[in-house]
Parts: structure tokens; sequence; C-alpha cells
């Protein structure tokens, strides 16, 4: 019963450590992972990483950092797209809130 959960799963038994602990899913999952990239992911090499590691979507926080950062990170997930058959990385941006909230309070007021 043990393996069968498992092939359901899509996970490998943790003998079998050919890709690691864990193996890509055998099927389509129904959740998706949601990374926010920041300072200490922005590079090729961790883009490269989490992608393979299961993310679905690139969640860029246009609160912190500069267009120039944001762009970077854009760039990379494409490349990284054109480059996958298997994996499309999704890219969510997180617009600053705040800022409209001030703007829009005096309408909800009225309401």
């Amino acid at each position: 019963i043990e393996e069968h959960l498992q092939r359901i799963r899509g996970v490998q038994p943790y003998g079998d450590t050919s890709n690691g602990i864990w193996s890509k899913p055998t099927f389509k999952r129904k959740t998706k992972i949601v990374c926010t990239i920041g300072p200490s992911t922005d590079t090729k090499e961790m883009i490269w990483k989490l992608a393979e590691a299961g993310m679905n979507v690139a969640r860029l926080n246009m609160s912190h950092g500069d267009h120039a950062s944001h762009q970077k990170v854009i760039d990379l997930v494409k490349e990284y797209n054109a480059q996958s058959k298997d994996n499309v990385i999704a890219i969510m941006l997180d617009t600053k809130v705040c800022s409209y909230l001030n703007i829009l309070s005096p309408l909800f007021k009225m309401l």
C-alpha cells in the first residue's frame, strides 16, 4: 500500500536518492508553489534551483527593490521558460497597495 501511495503522490521512496530525496511529481499538481524573489534569490542559479525544486510562480514585491532589479528577474524567468519545455514559471507582480489605499480611502468613506 505504501508503494502505491508514493506512486500516487509522485514521490520516490527514501532509499532512492538518484534525484535527491524527492523526485519530480509524476502527475500534475493542483497546488502551486509561489516563491518571493528577493536579493538572496535573484541570481540565475537560484531561480533555476527554485524552478527545478518545483516553483510555479515567481513573485516580485514591487514595494522593495527598483525597476532594474525586477526587470533582471523577469528576464531570467523568461530565459528559463524559453529553455524549459516541461516547466513554465509564471510571474506575479505584487504592487504597492498602501499608496493606492491612501488615495482611495476618502472614496470608501463616502460609500
